[in-house]
């Protein structure tokens, strides 16, 4: 399963944040139970959930978790129950004190009564468990871990897949309404040059003071930057091929750098619309800007 899942990762780069695995183990030494869930987060954060008898290998549950997740909130929880013969020690020198401040506090008050063992024996460090010898068992614990993180990835790469279909069909509905609307850019440009053609002759037949001067120049100016909108669309194409690019390459974490991608391609097509004021080209603005929009969510789970 380890060789297969890492052919999935070599193929498939994109993984999504989201994911669950679990594994457990039974036998004569341990009962062991893992759960691993993971949520989308800007950064690794890793939250372990374990018995106190476990808390001397927390480094190396971390950095098995480590080796597979880069990105995302990671919870880890493990039951676990040692099936080995438990030795219980007695502090003798605790236990003597006690027994000795106990027969102080008799003679003070003059009190018969005798020392109740029990109650004793509850007292605070009189009793604790043989040292914890978890490091041998600490193989079996890694491998069970290890085996529910590669659940929780078959998951996040099963998204993953699923989000890469997603993305590259969005940008194809992007990419056919992009050239759409360069195919409109003549068009827009003649219907343009009559209205400054028309707003030119009204100020010409006019009486060329200073004040229709610049009128002039500020109608030349503003349909001059009104209809150019051929440097927004070259950007917007190469954040185009720069994201598809990135969706192929073998990096493993390549969420942030999507996300940074669609911001960039999302101001390009707000100054088009803002720009571009045509109205055949109207609704394919607006589809670009909702796959946009769709895509932004998407990888905002992308690992």
């Amino acid at each position: 399963m380890q060789k297969k899942l890492g052919l999935f990762i070599w193929r498939f780069v994109l993984k999504s944040m989201t994911g669950f695995g679990n594994a457990s183990l039974d036998n004569e030494l341990m009962k062991l139970a893992v759960e691993i869930k993971t949520v989308n987060g800007r950064f690794l954060e890793i939250k372990q959930i374990i018995p106190n008898e476990l808390s001397t290998i927390e480094f190396e549950i971390e950095k098995e978790i480590k080796k597979v997740i880069k990105r995302g909130r990671v919870e880890i929880k493990i039951r676990y129950e040692d099936k080995r013969e438990q030795n219980i020690i007695i502090n003798i020198n605790k236990f003597k004190a006690y027994i000795k401040v106990y027969e102080q506090a008799k003679e003070l008050i003059k009190s018969k009564e005798e020392i109740y063992l029990p109650y004793l024996l509850k007292e605070k460090d009189i009793m604790y468990l043989e040292e914890n010898k978890i490091e041998e068992l600490k193989n079996y614990i890694v491998e069970t871990i290890k085996k529910a993180l590669n659940k929780q990835q078959e998951m996040a790469i099963k998204e993953g897949i699923a989000m890469y279909k997603f993305l590259k069909d969005s940008f194809q509905k992007c990419i056919k309404a992009i050239n759409i609307i360069k195919k409109y850019v003549p068009e827009h440009r003649k219907e343009l040059e009559k209205k400054l053609i028309s707003n030119v002759n009204d100020i010409l037949n006019a009486k060329l003071n200073d004040e229709n001067m610049k009128r002039l120049m500020m109608e030349v100016a503003f349909y001059v930057d009104k209809y150019d909108i051929n440097e927004e669309i070259i950007r917007l194409e190469e954040h185009y091929n720069r994201f598809e690019k990135k969706l192929d390459e073998k990096e493993v974490v390549i969420g942030k750098t999507l996300n940074f991608i669609l911001q960039e391609m999302h101001r390009e097509i707000n100054t088009i619309s803002s720009k571009f004021i045509y109205s055949k080209a109207f609704e394919h603005i607006l589809e670009i800007k909702e796959e946009i929009e769709k895509c932004r969510e998407i990888v905002q789970n992308i690992e």
